[in-house]
């Protein structure tokens, strides 16, 4: 099988480790000039990665009927099983009854000068055990094809977004004065590239959908349920199963086939085992990018180091301090604001699932106001921010991570964080008469906690096609943002109000 899908995302990820190891240290300005014609914060798979997607469709496609009759009909082992019932219940009974109720007379019902009179009995039960070899190695190829669909949809949700995204933003102008600027960085040498490959997105799309809708409804099946936890260690072998029953066979090559290249699917593992090392440069070069972006000013004699940032800037009377933390396996980078209080914002970078202990240990070396995961697979998780190479508006993401630790950070409300005009005063807060951002204070009634809210003047999420929208949430999740023009700084509504932070409900005023 062709290892391009294999490695497709560790190398890209990779390669921003390698750019940021080789230049460090590194003024901002030169870095703004590599982001033109050598680091790609955004990338789109190659033409290669979709052949090798849909080759590995029409296999599974082709499988699916035998893997439908092992969910309804699999092959099992019958085991014998010693169980104490009461006597009632009991239909078979040896001499193995006998002796043993004979030890234990907590079991006797009533003695009797005609004999014993037994109130439970152990009898020898068959069951089925589905647990054999060639059940774990289907259950761990339904996991396979399940995390390979997911990843996928993903990916091409994320490309198709994309593709639309530039088409639609192109005509906007209440955008953020460098959105312009920096999309068309991202974009570079991609657009034209992309329109051919668009009936080709869809096509896998549908198949990604029909193979996970058809799976996912058979989970509940008992072969699956006795199975899918053992599938962590696991060496194919070639049994008499395997050999001699068609529909296990299917099986045997399904897998062999995935595990030519050793592929190892994990569901934990950031998009085909990149590291973490490689996720934090990739997370520290974007928040740069998005903070210069923003019309942050870096000094021009300071010296970056993406693989460990420690980086000063400033914008009006906001300063911001960017710097790389660390506490056992945790890594994580941590924004601070200052105007008139301090805000403190700290990501941390995915990588193995860190354990509450760990997470715990890590806020009490490092203080912050706000924890979030940066989360390169899962787009509108809790506490955390969907942060991909495969994403255009991931460096919006960060940008709105600006926006929320400036509005916090100032309390007297006189400019515009979003374009920097004078704010005018409202009853409720401030509402900037040019991009019309509106910043105001809230209260959460549930919670009793004070929090701040942003929005647009007057504004009404425009809606797509209502069937669309409400066919998938993740596109109109997207879609709704990206017409806010990232400036809510909490989840909205689908009214394009800002949902409690504390809460996650919509408090009308």
């Amino acid at each position: 099988m062709d290892s391009s899908w294999k490695s497709e995302w560790e190398d890209e990820y990779l390669s921003l480790l390698q750019f940021a190891k080789e230049h460090r240290p590194i003024s901002y300005p030169e870095f703004d000039n590599y982001t033109l014609h050598r680091v790609n914060l955004f990338v789109v798979p190659k033409d290669e990665h979709f052949r090798s997607m849909e080759q590995a469709l029409d296999k599974i496609v082709q499988a699916l009927p035998a893997l439908k009759r092992i969910f309804t009909k699999p092959i099992t082992r019958l085991k014998d099983v010693h169980n104490i019932l009461p006597v009632e219940s009991v239909r078979v009974i040896n001499n193995e009854s006998v002796a043993h109720v004979a030890r234990h007379s907590e079991l006797w019902g009533d003695v009797t000068s005609e004999g014993l009179k037994p109130r439970k009995l152990m009898t020898l039960d068959r069951q089925e055990d589905y647990a054999i070899y060639e059940n774990v190695a289907f259950a761990r190829l339904v996991n396979m094809i399940l995390s390979f669909t997911r990843r996928n949809i993903r990916l091409l949700k994320d490309v198709m977004y994309a593709h639309r995204d530039l088409h639609f933003n192109l005509l906007e102008r209440t955008n953020h004065l460098n959105y312009f600027l920096a999309i068309g960085k991202l974009h570079i040498g991609y657009a034209r590239a992309q329109d051919k490959y668009n009936l080709a997105y869809e096509r896998c799309l549908e198949k990604l959908f029909f193979i996970d809708k058809t799976l996912r409804c058979k989970l509940n099946s008992p072969v699956y349920r006795h199975c899918r936890k053992n599938t962590a260690k696991i060496t194919l072998k070639k049994t008499n199963v395997f050999r001699l029953q068609k529909d296990y066979r299917q099986v045997y090559n399904l897998l062999k086939w995935f595990n030519e290249d050793k592929e190892e699917i994990d569901d934990t593992a950031l998009n085909m085992r990149t590291s973490t090392e490689a996720y934090a440069a990739y997370c520290n070069l974007l928040s740069v990018f998005a903070v210069g972006h923003f019309n942050f000013a870096f000094n021009k004699k300071q010296k970056l180091d993406f693989c460990r940032l420690n980086a000063e800037s400033v914008l009006y009377s906001w300063k911001l301090r960017l710097e790389t933390l660390e506490h056992g396996d945790i890594v994580g980078l941590r924004f601070s604001f200052s105007k008139d209080r301090t805000y403190r914002i700290c990501l941390l970078f995915y990588g193995e699932e860190y354990s509450a202990a760990q997470v715990e240990e890590f806020k009490t070396a490092h203080a912050a106001d706000e924890y979030l995961l940066a989360n390169p697979i899962e787009y509108g998780a809790k506490n955390s921010v969907y942060l991909s190479l495969f994403d255009i508006d991931s460096f919006r993401r960060i940008q709105q991570i600006l926006l929320r630790g400036m509005v916090y950070s100032d309390t007297e409300r006189e400019r515009c964080p979003f374009c920097g005009q004078p704010m005018t005063k409202t009853e409720r807060g401030g509402v900037c008469p040019v991009c019309r951002t509106e910043i105001y204070g809230k209260v959460c009634p549930e919670t009793g906690k004070e929090y701040c809210a942003t929005g647009i003047t007057d504004f009404k999420l425009p809606w797509r096609k209502a069937e669309e929208t409400r066919k998938d949430k993740y596109l109109f999740d997207k879609y709704a943002e990206a017409r806010m023009y990232y400036r809510n700084i909490h989840p909205i509504a689908q009214t394009g109000e800002s949902l409690c932070p504390h809460c996650g409900k919509l408090h009308n005023e």
